[in-house]
């Protein structure tokens, strides 16, 4: 009989033992819960504590968009588009560009100015970005107009980068392209940005480049020439635009001349833009006095200043092909020429 009992109070022993493993699992509810929330806030005040205690404190951020993945995001398309920016500082000129030309691209950058005949340039490559950074000497110039050019020419690159846009540039497109054309015929495709400032002496200046915005017009290239000019001048120079349907790179000549006044220099020749249009500056005769007349001719003469193989093909080595009212002949030659008498 004692045997029995004693196994009965084992089991029973055994059951109290069970339950209570098993209540170690179930969810802690009421003032358990509490206690749990104050043992964490203690907690992080121990670890804020030790932080400050080593001289360190939680910094807080947010994520945001990475900016050089915008930037890359066209990076190889065919539509180029190059920027840049330039700081005279001391005896150089320094340039900040961007761009979306592949890696290892190599630009270009030149100093221009007509009434001086000076040798500045420089060139960079492009890093992973497509940005590029360069230094370029700072002539003692001015008081005059100066243009710092920067430009890829495809035939210049390595195989890698022209395997993206051609040789030639056959891939560009967009509206920094420009046609290169050799004396052999060869036509090149070139990415082109320019910058035009006037150095001050004394003074360091910060300017940039500006897109070129190119409209080009239903007849382009017709050989019936259309020019529209449009003049105006300050106290040194005539600033002339004209609007035409001529084809890329057609030499376009300016000059002054005076009846009653015998003057030389008052000349220049440009190249027409990509929609047909030029800009030619020519200075003012400040002697001039305001009775005496002034004449601005503007001649298109494919024979001569310096047109280009495909020039004279479409327009003929004689001008043969031109056509409509502003044809003339002159020296055995068909010629465009537009005649304006200036007020």
């Amino acid at each position: 009989m004692k045997r029995k009992q004693y196994l009965i109070s084992i089991a029973f022993l055994l059951v109290a033992v069970l339950a209570t493993a098993c209540g170690q699992g179930e969810e802690v509810t009421g003032d358990e819960s509490v206690g749990e929330t104050e043992e964490n806030e203690v907690k992080e005040e121990v670890d804020k504590e030790e932080e400050l205690a080593h001289g360190r404190e939680t910094v807080e951020f947010e994520r945001v968009a990475d900016q050089l993945g915008d930037i890359l995001e066209d990076q190889g398309d065919p539509e180029v588009w190059i920027r840049a920016t330039f700081e005279e500082k001391g005896d150089e000129i320094l340039i900040k560009g961007e761009s979306n030309l592949v890696p290892d691209s190599r630009l270009f950058m030149t100093a221009l100015a007509e009434e001086y005949i000076f040798n500045a340039q420089t060139y960079a490559r492009t890093e992973k970005d497509g940005s590029f950074t360069a230094e370029m000497p700072r002539r003692d110039v001015h008081d005059i107009d100066v243009t710092i050019e920067v430009h890829f020419r495809p035939s210049g690159q390595n195989d890698d980068v022209q395997a993206v846009y051609g040789e030639l540039g056959e891939e560009l497109e967009g509206d920094y392209i420009y046609k290169s054309e050799s004396r052999d015929g060869d036509i090149e495709q070139v990415v082109k940005t320019l910058a035009t400032y006037r150095p001050v002496e004394g003074e360091d200046q910060q300017f940039e480049t500006t897109k070129p915005e190119w409209n080009k017009p239903e007849d382009y290239g017709d050989l019936t020439i259309r020019m529209d000019v449009d003049v105006e001048k300050d106290d040194e120079f005539y600033y002339i635009t004209v609007q035409s349907n001529l084809l890329e790179n057609t030499r376009v000549q300016a000059k002054l001349d005076f009846p009653d006044y015998i003057a030389t220099g008052f000349l220049n020749t440009e190249s027409v833009c990509p929609d047909g249009s030029v800009e030619i500056r020519l200075p003012i005769l400040k002697d001039l006095k305001p009775d005496q007349e002034a004449f601005l001719n503007l001649t298109v003469r494919p024979s001569s200043n310096s047109n280009l193989p495909s020039i004279l093909e479409h327009y003929g080595e004689e001008g043969e092909h031109f056509e409509g009212e502003l044809v003339d002949y002159i020296n055995d030659q068909h010629v465009i020429r537009e005649r304006l008498q200036l007020q």
